[in-house]
């Protein structure tokens, strides 16, 4: 028969229950935050990388697949900076070369030299003179490229036409609505001449024009009127 076990001392009962509970006392280096020898770390049961964390200061993106597109590299380069990436600079434009006037526009041959000195005779002063011939520059500047045969004196010689017409608007103001008011009702091919001898007050410039200009048809002149006549001071429901 088995012997009968040692009924518990309860004074041993309570030692083991005290020293169970007693709280545990810190080692004997100092560090009083180390847990004991074989007890598991309360961070470390935590999250499981709580020390990584600590050391990093923040968590490490995943790597890129190598599958991931152009647009999700430039988000993630958004998200990471907080701005997005400068755009590469346009390509420059390229420049059209400035186009400059022919050299046939600038230069007064001897033939219109000549013509316009013999407007002379028909302005009243030298300072009126000197306005026939800056006007005449800027209609000659403003002839179209098209045109420009036809005005040169080598080609057809319309240049005669404003002239001429320049010497009435500066040289005879007051016959100047009487001429254009002929032109216009003109036609094409009809003589200047006449025309002009159907003015009153105009016999010296008729004079002239029938010595020294050899353009003697009236469409010229009616097309070059209303350009010359831009530059006059007299102006009217016609633009005179």
């Amino acid at each position: 028969m088995a012997p009968e076990p040692e009924p518990p001392d309860p004074a041993r009962r309570e030692d083991e229950i005290a020293s169970a509970a007693a709280p545990v006392a810190p080692s004997g280096d100092g560090d009083g935050d180390a847990p004991p020898e074989g007890a598991p770390n309360p961070e470390t049961t935590r999250s499981g990388s709580a020390p990584a964390i600590a050391t990093a200061g923040l968590v490490t993106p995943p790597a890129e697949d190598e599958g991931t597109t152009e647009g999700a590299v430039v988000e993630q380069q958004v998200d990471r900076a907080g701005t997005p990436p400068r755009a590469a600079a346009p390509a420059p434009a390229e420049m059209t070369p400035l186009s400059l006037p022919r050299p046939e526009l600038l230069r007064i041959t001897p033939a219109e030299r000549e013509l316009l000195g013999h407007m002379g005779t028909v302005v009243p002063t030298p300072r009126a003179a000197k306005r026939v011939v800056n006007i005449y520059r800027m209609l000659r500047v403003s002839v179209p490229l098209d045109e420009l045969d036809a005005f040169l004196s080598d080609g057809g010689g319309e240049y005669q036409a404003p002239v001429l017409l320049l010497g009435v608007m500066v040289g005879l103001p007051e016959c100047s609505s009487s001429v254009l008011d002929k032109l216009q009702a003109a036609g094409e091919d009809d003589d200047m001449w006449a025309l002009l001898r159907g003015v009153t007050g105009i016999d010296r410039l008729l004079a002239v024009a029938e010595e020294h200009v050899t353009l003697d048809r009236s469409g010229p002149y009616r097309r070059w009127a209303p350009r010359v006549w831009r530059f006059s001071f007299r102006l009217g429901p016609d633009t005179r």
